[in-house]
């Protein structure tokens, strides 16, 4: 069964944003989502609320939104959208009594992976689901585990290093630092699971004519016994030029382009997760002209300075089997004393 799970920096959106409505969930609905990480999140949703959620229940699907706390001095926070017809939040029976796992900030990390920083610019957010079916025994048995990051992108004027390095001190620490311990996690229902960071971590991969600073694309490291193997994807650029850009270069080609970095990616774990990875892109509907005619100038006056991303993952029953192995192993490793759970 194949889920597509988006991510998608919505600028600066409010109660009094002044967006095309319309056109983010025709987005929505041409990329078939089932869940959308968003960030640049403001007024603790409501704009999601009053202005998008009545545009979303026009287009097929059961959607919700869940918003977190502000994160940061500036009061943006993070939401997930999901369509409950295909997705639901993990629930879990304990003394009889049902437990909903809601999302919510993450905010245990080790501080040794930002020497510099101490700590992130924004906490993740992070939801746990599961196939629409589970508690009726269809479908998949799984947990899906989504980090919604937002990587800085001013300067801390008071740490000493390079914007870029500040960037990829907070990229480690997600990856190194909460990553794992997120991925290994088992609750009581010991559902296996498939854990992915995404959002916009304000950096590149290196391919193409992508500027810097430049992530990298594969980190390796070991942590609770294991080796851990965890790749960052999706190096086409997402992020649109604002018009002062696009007038002031010297290149008609670059001109006409009107996308300017490579900011917006998934993470996970190789060795667990890529066998089940079907595709991952940029939803792009300008270059094709299907909003405004190809304008990104009207684009970015009417949606974001964004465009959304695409992780399509396939969990059949014999993934699902691969999956449930691995969590009986990690369960095996914990009763003989060997990990924690």
């Amino acid at each position: 069964m194949g889920y597509r799970i988006g991510s998608f920096n919505m600028l600066r959106f409010g109660r009094a944003s002044n967006k095309d409505f319309d056109a983010i969930s025709q987005i929505i609905y041409e990329a078939q989502f089932d869940v959308i990480a968003l960030q640049e999140i403001f007024s603790q949703g409501m704009g999601i609320t009053y202005n998008l959620m009545p545009y979303l229940k026009m287009i097929p699907g059961d959607w919700v939104c869940m918003t977190s706390d502000p994160v940061d001095n500036s009061m943006e926070s993070y939401s997930f959208i999901w369509n409950k017809q295909r997705l639901d939040l993990v629930k879990t029976e304990v003394n009889g009594q049902t437990r909903i796992a809601k999302p919510h900030i993450w905010k245990q990390y080790r501080r040794e992976f930002m020497p510099y920083m101490k700590s992130l610019k924004r906490d993740p957010y992070y939801i746990r689901l599961t196939n629409k079916g589970t508690e009726r025994g269809f479908g998949p048995h799984f947990e899906l585990r989504l980090i919604n990051t937002h990587i800085r992108s001013q300067k801390d004027d008071e740490k000493d290093i390079s914007t870029g390095k500040q960037r990829k001190e907070e990229l480690e620490a997600l990856i190194k630092g909460i990553y794992p311990s997120i991925s290994d996690k088992r609750y009581g229902n010991y559902m296996p699971a498939v854990t992915i960071l995404l959002g916009d971590y304000n950096l590149s991969i290196g391919a193409g004519d992508n500027k810097g600073p430049f992530l990298e694309n594969s980190i390796q490291f070991f942590d609770s016994g294991k080796k851990w193997e965890v790749d960052t994807l999706q190096s086409k650029k997402t992020t649109i030029k604002h018009k002062n850009d696009i007038e002031s270069s010297p290149n008609e080609d670059v001109a006409a382009d009107g996308f300017a970095n490579n900011f917006d990616h998934f993470s996970y774990d190789k060795n667990q997760i890529s066998a089940y990875v079907r595709q991952y892109d940029r939803i792009d509907m300008l270059t094709s002209k299907k909003l405004y005619g190809g304008s990104f100038d009207e684009y970015l006056k009417k949606i974001s300075d964004h465009v959304p991303i695409i992780l399509e993952i396939d969990l059949k029953q014999e993934i699902e089997d691969e999956l449930f192995n691995a969590s009986a192993e990690m369960i095996s490793n914990f009763l003989n004393g060997g990990m924690q759970i």
